[in-house]
């Protein structure tokens, strides 16, 4: 009883101990070189270009969605709408128009 114990013990050990090559021979010909490649593109020129490009479309979509927009009616209320593109006015007495400098 104690052979098939003993037995049973060292096929688990090796077990385990196969599962850990197969993980470490993975590590070296899989993750390593892909790991390598996509963290030199990052630290490359291109993506910092590209971070800046990002940036510079976000910074001007918060300016396109966040302009105010002046309703013409006799109190002058303002707000800042949150999305140009879908604001509609369910109001017939009020007619508005963006700003983009000055006052109209």
């Amino acid at each position: 009883m104690q052979e098939v114990t003993e037995y049973m013990f060292d096929h688990d050990v090796l077990n385990i101990r196969r599962s850990e090559l197969l993980h470490h021979r993975w590590t070296d010909r899989v993750y390593d070189p892909i790991r390598y490649h996509v963290l030199s593109e990052m630290s490359g020129r291109d993506y910092q270009n590209l971070l800046l490009y990002k940036r510079f479309l976000y910074e001007e979509f918060l300016a396109k969605t966040n302009r105010k927009v002046f309703l013409h009616d006799d109190r002058r209320n303002h707000f800042h709408c949150q999305s140009s593109y879908s604001f509609s006015c369910h109001r017939q007495s009020l007619s508005f128009s963006l700003m983009s400098g000055g006052l109209a």
